[in-house]
């Protein structure tokens, strides 16, 4: 069976659709997070969690907003590649909106480096800023691919 990615039955379609409930779930975990962190805490039976609370919690309010702007910046994205037409202004902008938004998550998570000091908030904040080193090139690449598209359809 050969995998669609374009049309009706698509992974595009897939993808937008896993977008909107990634938005809807996320959503809710944001709103309740002292919530969800408070019973994680006595989930792990965490020593002294009223020393990385504070910290905890503006890391993951940062990167839950950053995220649910991400998500609904790839949904519009997918939506575009959907109805064929993925090489549009908007869609560059959206690419680097996309890398803008993933430098908040990387700044934060080495802020809290030394208040939560592990592997793996290091290995976040370093995925998250090549992502946004990333995004910034595929921005580019869009950005020129819709020059040579206008150019190509004034010379027809």
């Amino acid at each position: 069976m050969k995998l669609k990615i374009l049309g009706k039955h698509s992974l595009c379609v897939f993808l937008e659709r896993l977008c909107v409930i990634f938005m809807v779930l996320g959503g809710g975990i944001i709103v309740f997070l002292p919530l969800v962190l408070e019973g994680y805490y006595r989930w792990v039976s965490y020593p002294n969690p009223d020393a990385v609370r504070i910290p905890m919690l503006i890391a993951l309010y940062v990167s839950g907003i950053c995220a649910f702007c991400i998500l609904l910046y790839l949904r519009r994205l997918l939506r575009s590649v959907n109805t064929e037409n993925p090489f549009n202004e908007a869609n560059a902008k959206r690419l680097k909106r996309i890398g803008l938004l993933c430098l908040p998550i990387a700044a934060v998570y080495l802020g809290v480096m030394p208040v939560l000091p592990s592997v793996l908030v290091l290995c976040v904040a370093l995925a998250f800023s090549f992502i946004a080193a990333l995004m910034a090139v595929l921005a580019e690449l869009f950005t020129q691919a819709v020059a040579y598209k206008q150019e190509n359809d004034l010379t027809i």
